[in-house]
């Protein structure tokens, strides 16, 4: 029996973050759901590392794309995917950039559907 592919959401949003969380769950993925930065800096360094990690963009207290750029700097946090979350416009040149150093990108609103067949793909799950 193959292991559930672990999620790592990110959003300070609480609504975006129920939604999700229920439609991996749904899913069939195992869910960690934080609402801050620092919490997801934690979560890394406690483990176990996720297999997939949805950050969002615009955090309150750490911006997701210093987030980003953390991740990268420590190599032995880089053994799982990053999927960008966005309401924005990503046509900016910072937004371009985090955008490109990310596996994917998850623009809000999103489809619950589509949200569970894009994590699929990119975790290598099989429903």
């Amino acid at each position: 029996m193959e292991h559930k592919k672990n999620i790592l959401i990110v959003d300070d949003d609480p609504d975006i973050l129920a939604v999700t969380k229920c439609s991996l769950l749904a899913g069939g993925f195992s869910v960690t759901a934080v609402s801050s930065g620092r919490e997801c800096l934690n979560a890394l360094k406690e483990g176990p590392a996720p297999d997939l990690i949805l950050l969002d963009i615009f955090l309150r207290d750490i911006d997701g794309r210093r987030i980003l750029n953390i991740i990268h700097k420590d190599s032995l946090n880089r053994n799982f995917k990053i999927a960008l979350f966005t309401a924005a416009q990503t046509n900016t040149p910072s937004l371009k950039a985090a955008c490109l150093s990310a596996d994917a990108v998850i623009e809000k609103p999103f489809d619950p559907y589509d949200l569970i067949k894009t994590v699929s793909k990119l975790t290598g799950h099989c429903r």
